[in-house]
């Protein structure tokens, strides 16, 4: 189950982004 725990990561740290980023960057992104 690889992929599975891949995406689980790549979707906690996409969380951590959204939490630490601006919103102005996100927007841009």
């Amino acid at each position: 189950m690889k992929p599975t725990k891949k995406r689980e990561q790549s979707l906690i740290f996409k969380g951590f982004l959204i939490k630490t980023m601006p919103k102005g960057l996100i927007k841009k992104s």
